[in-house]
């Protein structure tokens, strides 16, 4: 099972895609800015959530070989 989540972050967009079967957090952002507060806060929230399906250790991936953005203006959800 997989859970898409857009996140926009100063005017950024960023994805994050949860796979529940694997306990894999998948983080891709196309400016290559991890933004680790937000990636930890929802990290904590799946981890809490998960204890009720026995789901409480997740791993997390960023995804630096996918497509880089040039620039700082024409972002949009990938």
């Amino acid at each position: 099972m997989f859970f898409v989540i857009p996140v926009n972050l100063r005017n950024h967009w960023q994805m994050i895609v949860l796979n529940v079967t694997e306990q894999i957090v998948h983080y891709y952002c196309s400016l290559r800015q991890h933004d680790f507060v937000v990636l930890s806060s929802l990290l904590s929230l799946v981890e809490l959530s998960g204890k009720h399906i026995g789901c409480t250790s997740w791993r997390v991936e960023t995804h630096d070989g996918a497509p880089m953005q040039t620039n700082a203006f024409d972002c949009g959800p990938f």
